[in-house]
């Protein structure tokens, strides 16, 4: 299973899981992993990398034209010239798990 987040990460910035094993097995180690209450809830994990070093800023979910569902993400770039990864965690309520949710990512 962890080889399916990978290699879905690597085809796509984001991706739903639904269960806490799912999730045990994309961050088995980080302890900065959002508490989430999978019977109401879902988490929206995308993963952003930069060759300038990212730091979260911050992130929402709106309603965009009263039908699309925006998951906002705001990154600031750092003058650190190294190749750097981050995921994001949104904690979704579970009423919008079965409708499109477009990400979008702002870099500062």
């Amino acid at each position: 299973m962890q080889d399916y987040f990978e290699e879905n990460f690597l085809q796509q910035q984001s991706i739903r899981i639904t269960e806490r094993e799912d999730l045990k097995l994309l961050t088995p180690c980080s302890e900065d992993v959002p508490k989430v209450d999978f019977d109401d809830f879902f988490l929206l994990v995308t993963r952003f990398e930069s060759m300038q070093y990212p730091v979260f800023r911050d992130q929402g979910l709106y309603l965009e034209n009263e039908t699309e569902l925006v998951y906002e993400i705001n990154i600031d770039l750092s003058d650190f010239q190294s190749i750097g990864t981050i995921y994001c965690f949104g904690v979704i309520p579970n009423d919008f798990s079965q409708k499109e949710i477009n990400v979008q990512i702002y870099e500062n």
